[in-house]
Order: C-alpha cells, then structure tokens, then sequence
C-alpha cells in the first residue's frame, strides 16, 4: 500500500503523547520551556487548534529533549487514509538519525 503524507492541525496529538510519556502535565511543560508558554497555548497545540511557529517549535523539542524533526514530522497515512502507527513513525525517526550520524 502506498504511504501519503497530510499535515493537519491535529498534528500536535504527538505533543500530547511526547508530553504523557513521561507523566509530564502541561504545566510542566509550560514552565520548562524558555520563555515559558502559556497553558492555554499548549492546550489549543495539542487540540490542533493553532500551529506553532518555528520558535515556538524549536522550543518545545528543546523541553520535551526531542529533535525539532519529531514535532515538524508530517503525519502518514495509508492508501485507505488510516494513520500509521506513531510507533512505525519513531522507528523511521530513529533510522533517520542514525543514518544521518553514520551509525546505519
């Protein structure tokens, strides 16, 4: 099946599950981020109700310890418009890296 790639607001589903991963709660994430965001800001990220510009991006991998690459990754889907896993997307992430290190 062929993958095709979208990138709609809701995007940011991955920030929630960045931020849970580690039992972060939005206001932790708000406070670690330099200067701190609002709560009502990350709240309306994580719902796909506003994009990020590419400060705001650059400093919310700097908090979460991610790579900007993660939160700018567009989703994918399948032939049939289901998501693919965020898994598989990790994976290809690491392999990304990896390779980009020389280590693949």
């Amino acid at each position: 099946m062929p993958i095709q790639s979208r990138n709609p607001h809701g995007v940011w589903h991955e920030l929630r599950v960045l931020r849970t991963k580690d039992g972060r709660s939005l206001t932790d994430l708000a406070a670690s981020c330099d200067p701190p965001f609002s709560l009502s800001y990350l709240s309306d990220l994580e719902r796909g109700r506003q994009m990020p510009s590419a400060d705001a991006t650059r400093r919310l991998a700097a908090a979460l310890n991610v790579p900007v690459s993660v939160l700018e990754r567009k989703r994918h889907v399948d032939a049939d418009g289901n998501e693919i896993a965020l898994r598989d997307l990790i994976r290809q992430i690491v392999r990304e890296e990896l390779a980009a290190a020389g280590a693949a």
